[in-house]
C-alpha cells in the first residue's frame, strides 16, 4: 500500500511539474515578443558552412617604363683650315689666301653624325601573381584546389569578410 501511494505521488508530481513548464511557456509567449528561441548563437548557414583557403595563381598585365635607344642625325659646324676646303661639299669660304687673290684655305662646314639617344618608352609585359582567396562550402564538401577559384560567385579573405576582387 505504501508503494500505491509513492507512485500516486511521483505521477502528481510529474504532472505538477508539466503544468508549471507549460504555464511558463504560455507566459512567455503571451509577454515576449513570441519567440521560444532566445539568444540564437549562430545561423544554421553558418554551422553547416566551412572555409576553405588557398593561393590562387592568376596573370596580370604590368606597365613599366624602359629607356629605348633610338638613332637621330646631329648636325654641326666644323672649322676647316684645308686648302681648297670650299670645294668640299657643304663647306663656306671664311677666307681667302693672298688677300682674296688665292685660294680658299679657313672654311666653316655643316657636317652631321647619326647619334644613339634614348627615350623613355611604357612598356607592358604578362605576370603571373598570386593571392590569397578562400570560397565558402558545406561542411561536408572537399575543396577542389585544381579549379580556378577566381569562376566562384563569391569570394572571401581568410577572415571571412567578402570581397569584390578579380583579376
Amino acid at each position: 500500500m505504501a508503494l500505491n501511494g509513492f507512485i500516486k505521488n511521483l505521477f502528481l508530481l510529474i504532472i505538477g511539474l508539466s503544468i508549471a513548464v507549460l504555464l511558463l511557456i504560455i507566459l512567455d509567449v503571451v509577454f515576449s515578443d513570441g519567440s521560444l528561441t532566445g539568444n540564437v548563437i549562430g545561423d544554421l548557414s553558418d554551422m553547416t558552412n566551412k572555409l576553405a583557403c588557398k593561393d590562387q595563381i592568376y596573370n596580370k598585365i604590368e606597365t613599366y617604363w624602359e629607356k629605348v635607344p633610338y638613332l637621330d642625325i646631329e648636325t654641326f659646324t666644323e672649322t676647316s683650315n684645308a686648302l681648297k676646303c670650299d670645294k668640299i661639299s657643304g663647306c663656306t669660304c671664311l677666307h681667302w689666301a693672298w688677300l682674296g687673290l688665292g685660294s680658299c684655305d679657313s672654311c666653316e662646314c655643316k657636317k652631321s653624325r647619326t647619334v644613339t639617344k634614348y627615350k623613355d618608352e611604357q612598356k607592358s609585359r604578362t605576370v603571373t601573381d598570386r593571392k590569397e582567396v578562400c570560397v565558402k562550402l558545406k561542411r561536408w564538401e572537399t575543396p577542389n584546389y585544381n579549379e580556378d577559384w577566381f569562376n566562384y560567385p563569391e569570394l572571401y579573405d581568410k577572415n571571412g569578410n567578402y570581397i569584390n576582387w578579380r583579376p
